[in-house]
């Protein structure tokens, strides 16, 4: 069962595919089993935010209408899920942008979505690099540029 987990602490920043509710401890994690049906996966709440949550303007958590009820949350709960794991940043990747990324709730999350021209919607996609030192870059592929990626024989 080795592999990589729902959420990781890189460089004081938590990386995961959705993103966080109002309670969210980074210890409680360690406790999700990934291996779960998905869903019993998806009645746990946290695996579920961090698997779809996104971020809002708006305090709190709410509902993003745009996005059919996915939960959302707001800049005073990334504030406060970072200052009580001891984190400096959100990295997230569960919403496309057009320019590939997002910076939301004043640089302390941001999307990162990697897919150029998901969809057909002909966005760019973008990557985020994190040097030893834990200085971040990010990179940005315009939707025009074509990316030849090596076969892989299984």
């Amino acid at each position: 069962r080795d592999g990589a987990g729902v959420g990781a602490d890189l460089n004081r920043c938590f990386v995961c595919h959705g993103g966080v509710h109002d309670a969210m401890c980074v210890d409680a994690l360690r406790d999700i089993d990934r291996y779960q049906l998905p869903s019993a996966l998806h009645a746990c709440h946290d695996a579920f935010s961090l698997l779809w949550n996104d971020p809002q303007d708006a305090p709190g958590m709410g509902l993003s209408l745009d996005r059919n009820g996915t939960p959302a949350f707001g800049p005073d709960v990334t504030r406060a899920f970072l200052q009580r794991n001891r984190l400096e940043r959100i990295v997230r990747s569960h919403q496309a942008q057009p320019n590939g990324y997002a910076v939301d709730h004043a640089s302390q999350c941001v999307t990162i979505f990697s897919a150029v021209n998901y969809c057909g919607c002909g966005n760019d996609g973008a990557v985020l690099l994190v040097d030893a030192e834990g200085s971040c870059r990010i990179e940005t592929m315009t939707g025009g540029q074509v990316f030849h990626l090596p076969t892989l024989w299984l």
